[in-house]
């Protein structure tokens, strides 16, 4: 039933329709023209009523990435409020990171008056505006985001706000656009019309159809050499068991991208985190909410494999060109579709079968526990080496980082090291961005330190992502609002993927490689991260020597744990 709501503005109309969508943070960049919402929340704290908090954010970006990983912790979307189209321009990749992670975000920006004077605008005289006004501020963020709009009356408020974050919630979840004009937000109102949020709320998703559902469930069961695939099915923390439940019925061997935590990564059955090595005997390939889930020019399937793609966003529409000819091609949700599909393989399978199945489980057990052990000598091997190996990094962080520790991940070139050497076993615990503008893991560990604030909250980041992600915004922010988490940062001088392309398109005859001159892709000298960090009410520390990495990494957790941020500069190699 809609509830009437006494107000004097159309600010004040705007935070009541979030407290009804039960946001919890608004993630700020503000401008002249957000004055009016920000008087709305003065005047709801002085009269101690409910309305978002506010996370000041120093820069745009840190904003946005910052609700990504609320969302990607909570699964509820939170409201990023930037100035104007110049605030939406300093979202920048965050936005790519944000479409590409389907992460459910309502992104407010204010627009100039459209008359010249303004209502209570709190904006510079009229001449600025034309410095600001666009010929369609939409149109930066239009091919980025599921939704945009203007809003274009405050009588229509309450529809517009509530379709944002219902678009923004509706599987596939992605990022939505909403501007509002200065005028209408400074617009006088009596009172405002909140209508009833759960006949509006996300849309269900689709599932399979059961046909569907059986004939996956024959393919799989008559396959030699199945193997499954996942992307991104670990967004919904309960698929973590129905896949782990799916493949020890099948006896099949899991491939993770470790977007989000899909598969435990020392489970018998985990094949690690490549498909590559494993297409070529693959028979029939189950894949379960993947963007890429290979690279035909590397590796491509077996030409008379089957391939079964289940995923929420089956088609891609958001990429230009994308293509995985696939012989059964269901959308649906996942976590609801993964255990009707292993209730049947039981049920169909034969006592043959399934002796079949317990053979193929321990012939991949050990497997598994040989690359495991093959991990944990690599690691061990290098635990002297100076510069420090990203191997031994990720073992000590190992041994210092409980179960329930959430990783935030964003080291690109040192990916697959912690990948290798720090498990992960139990949902929600593992996160990367599936964009590809760097710097997002700093905002994302504030956000998701917000959404969780009772767990251990890591990222860990290349020097040049610390850079990117706006460290200042970040830390300054994780100190004032107690947000804390420990950032360690994988340094190794250098801007190496772009070093590995020049070396992989020019060779060892390159002049880079016989002088050794490097243009453009070393950091050297280094800037003093920690230095940085204490700067802002963090704490630092560099760490130089392998033997010095577990002591510093337990001190760091322990200021952590005692509400201080926390930066840990390790050099690599």
């Amino acid at each position: 039933m809609e509830n009437i709501v006494s107000v004097d503005e159309g600010g004040e109309a705007f935070i009541e329709l979030l407290n009804a969508n039960r946001v919890d943070y608004i993630f700020l960049n503000p401008g002249t023209a957000s004055v009016s919402i920000q008087e709305a929340l003065s005047k709801f704290k002085a009269l101690g009523k409910r309305a978002p908090d506010v996370i000041l954010s120093l820069h745009e970006f840190v904003a946005l990435s910052a609700a990504h990983g609320y969302f990607m912790v909570s699964g509820k979307p939170q409201v990023v409020l930037v100035h104007l189209a110049l605030g939406t321009l300093q979202l920048g990749g965050a936005l790519l990171n944000a479409q590409r992670g389907r992460a459910g975000v309502v992104i407010c920006a204010t627009r100039v008056p459209s008359s010249r004077e303004g209502k209570r605008t709190g904006v510079p005289p009229f001449p600025l505006h034309w410095i600001h006004e666009q010929l369609d501020q939409s149109g930066t963020v239009r091919g980025y985001v599921k939704w945009e709009y203007e809003l274009r009356s405050t009588e229509t408020l309450p529809e517009v706000v509530q379709r944002a974050f219902q678009i923004a919630s509706t599987e596939p979840c992605g990022p939505v656009y909403l501007v509002l004009p200065q005028d209408l937000l400074g617009e006088k109102m009596k009172e405002v019309h909140i209508p009833p949020v759960a006949r509006h709320a996300a849309a269900s998703a689709p599932q399979v159809d059961m046909n569907i559902l059986e004939e996956a469930a024959t393919t799989l069961i008559q396959a030699k050499e199945p193997l499954i695939i996942t992307g991104y099915s670990g967004r919904h923390p309960q698929a973590v068991g129905s896949l782990v439940e799916l493949a020890e019925a099948l006896g099949a061997r899991v491939v993770t991208s470790q977007y989000y935590m899909n598969f435990p990564t020392t489970h018998p059955l985990c094949g690690g985190f490549s498909a590559e090595s494993y297409l070529k005997d693959a028979d029939v390939v189950l894949v379960i909410d993947h963007d890429v889930p290979y690279i035909p020019a590397r590796a491509n399937l077996k030409a008379d494999a089957r391939l079964i793609h289940f995923d929420i966003d089956t088609v891609k529409p958001g990429f230009p060109m994308w293509g995985f000819a696939a012989d059964i091609l269901a959308e649906c949700d996942s976590s609801k579709a993964l255990p009707i599909l292993s209730q049947i393989i039981r049920q169909k399978a034969s006592p043959e079968d399934k002796a079949r199945f317990r053979a193929r489980f321990h012939q991949l057990q050990a497997e598994h526990q040989k690359q495991r052990e093959h991990w944990q000598d690599l690691a061990m091997s290098k635990a002297s080496q100076k510069p420090i190996s990203a191997d031994w990094l990720c073992h000590c962080l190992s041994e210092v980082l409980d179960d329930d520790t959430i990783v935030v991940e964003e080291v690109v070139t040192s990916h697959f090291a912690v990948l290798r050497s720090l498990p992960r076993t139990r949902p929600g615990t593992f996160f990367t961005s599936e964009g590809a503008s760097l710097g997002w893991a700093l905002g994302a560990a504030l956000g998701a330190k917000l959404a969780s604030p009772n767990s251990t909250v890591v990222t860990l980041v290349g020097d040049g992502t610390f850079i990117f992600g706006s460290p200042v915004s970040t830390l300054w922010a994780a100190s004032v609002y107690r947000a804390p988490f420990l950032c360690v940062i994988f340094n190794n001088r250098s801007y190496k993927t772009p070093k590995g392309a020049l070396r992989s398109a020019y060779g060892k005859e390159s002049f880079s490689e016989k002088t050794g001159v490097w243009v453009g892709v070393d950091i050297k000298p280094s800037p003093d991260y920690a230095l940085i960090a204490r700067a802002c009410g963090a704490y630092g520390q560099l760490v130089e020597d392998p033997e010095d990495l577990k002591p510093a990494l337990k001190k760091a957790i322990e200021q952590v744990r005692q509400g201080k941020p926390a930066v840990v500069d390790a050099r690599i190699e």
